[in-house]
């Protein structure tokens, strides 16, 4: 049911994804949190499908990697926990195209390791501002109405699970071959 259904729910899923303007940024996230759970069942089935899970994602890689470009390259905004939920259900994507798809993404990889170090830097800011001196809220303790948490903490752990997988020796040397980094 998967396969049949990505080529027609992933245009229409990166459309709202790439609409800022029309799309708050709670659909968003929830056009991306589909995109995560879908593109999850593919790699579970891709065992038994590798060539077909191949074919599937491969064409649609780029147009997702610029978009998750586009929303991790701004500052991370403290006082706003749906920028957090966006990036965090971003992050979930990269890792799960990292981990299961790397032939496929180590194609498309350079395109995010700029903004993914913006990421990392400026997540780093809002969360000593938050957790270690306690000036900023955390939002401890708050879900959406789908019951996702929203706080700091859960988009840390995302932030660094996504560290990990970069610091990998797979991934090692296309940040040090990286001149513009």
């Amino acid at each position: 049911m998967v396969p049949a259904l990505v080529p027609v729910l992933f245009p229409c899923l990166l459309t709202i994804v790439s609409s800022p303007q029309v799309y708050e940024k709670y659909i968003r996230t929830k056009a991306l949190s589909i995109v995560y759970y879908c593109t999850s069942m593919l790699v579970a089935m891709s065992g038994v499908y590798k060539t077909e899970t191949t074919a599937l994602i491969g064409p649609m890689l780029k147009p997702w990697m610029d978009q998750f470009s586009i929303i991790l390259e701004h500052p991370v905004q403290s006082e706003d926990p749906n920028d957090w939920s966006i990036r965090m259900e971003v992050l979930k994507c990269l890792n799960q195209f990292v981990q299961n798809l790397p032939g496929l993404t180590e194609s498309e990889f350079m395109v995010i390791i700029r903004p993914l170090w913006e990421t990392f830097v400026s997540s780093l800011g809002v969360y000593v501002r938050s957790s270690i001196e306690g000036t900023e809220d955390s939002f401890e303790g708050r879900y959406d109405s789908d019951g996702a948490e929203k706080s700091l903490d859960s988009y840390v752990i995302q932030v660094t699970l996504m560290m990990h997988l970069v610091g990998s020796n797979f991934y090692k040397y296309f940040i040090l071959s990286n001149k513009s980094f």
